[in-house]
């Protein structure tokens, strides 16, 4: 049998302790929190930024998205926008039956605001219709917290995180969003070629390894590659890489897997940092030239 753990406060705490969020993603360790007029440069080469907020609540519904988006006009940024309002209206998509309905956004940091009002205003009409319609009576409000900052940036490249928290009812919420996203300053397209062959058996042992040191914090004790078995829910040969594409961070690229890809709901999402020196031998030629390596 699967070792029953209780992992999940400790896991969630790595997930957004690693990024200085909290459950729901809010920025808890920058002094310099995005608000509706903050524009920032964080290096002479950096993305100029802008930042957005929206908050309401209510019986049904706490709504919030604290959002900081590259704002400028050039081809670089408007991809870079393109490509993050996507991930911001696929969260809202799924509160509208069938995702059918949902308004698109347009790409420009002035109408995010109106965009999340919007939609806002119509997913509370629609949870009002069925509470009407199913008598459901009282339930607590659900929540939807969504949260785009960015993680890293260089020369080279820039690396968002949207990430957040929503509870739809039942036992518990649960975090959602794309994760992190490496976009290259070339182009402002998101970069994903990291390794030459995912599979690669060294590679392997690398993301065994990252895992087990995940347990052995969460723990608090020694977990080895070996113990594995009583920690997921599929084989060690069955772990590959996360559906969440790794990003750089910190000396190292990040691994996230998403709650229940390989562990039970409990353990939280495994998450770790593997060194650039240990990942070199697996990387491709154009990961190591955006990572200077």
């Amino acid at each position: 049998m699967k070792k029953q753990t209780t992992l999940l406060a400790a896991g969630l705490i790595t997930l957004m302790g690693m990024t200085g969020c909290d459950k729901t993603g809010k920025n808890t360790q920058n002094d310099n929190t995005p608000g509706q007029e903050q524009t920032t440069k964080n290096t002479p080469e950096a993305i100029e930024l802008t930042g957005v907020e929206y908050s309401e609540e209510n019986d049904l519904l706490n709504f919030e998205l604290t959002a900081l988006l590259p704002s400028g006009n050039d081809k670089v940024s408007t991809s870079m926008r393109d490509t993050l309002l996507a991930s911001l209206h696929w969260q809202l998509a799924g509160w509208f039956r069938g995702g059918s309905g949902t308004p698109q956004p347009a790409n420009d940091v002035a109408g995010v605001k109106p965009y999340v009002q919007k939609c806002y205003k119509m997913i509370c009409k629609q949870l009002k219709e069925d509470k009407e319609e199913y008598d459901l009576g009282f339930q607590a409000p659900y929540e939807w917290d969504f949260k785009i900052d960015t993680l890293a940036e260089t020369d080279r490249y820039i690396v968002f995180e949207a990430r957040g928290y929503q509870y739809t009812g039942g036992a518990h919420g649960g975090v959602m969003g794309r994760g992190a996203i490496t976009f290259t300053k070339a182009d402002g397209k998101p970069f994903t070629r990291f390794f030459t062959d995912p599979a690669d058996p060294g590679l392997h042992q690398k993301l065994l390894e990252g895992i087990a040191a995940y347990f052995s914090t969460a723990e608090e004790k020694t977990v080895t590659t070996k113990d594995l078995a009583d920690y997921l829910l599929v084989s060690t040969a069955e772990v590959t890489l996360p559906a969440e594409t790794p990003c750089p961070i910190d000396g190292g690229l990040d691994f996230t897997y998403q709650q229940y890809e390989i562990a039970p709901y409990a353990a939280g999402m495994p998450r770790f940092t593997l060194a650039y020196d240990e990942l070199k031998p697996y990387l491709t030629d154009e990961a190591k030239a955006l990572l200077g390596l």
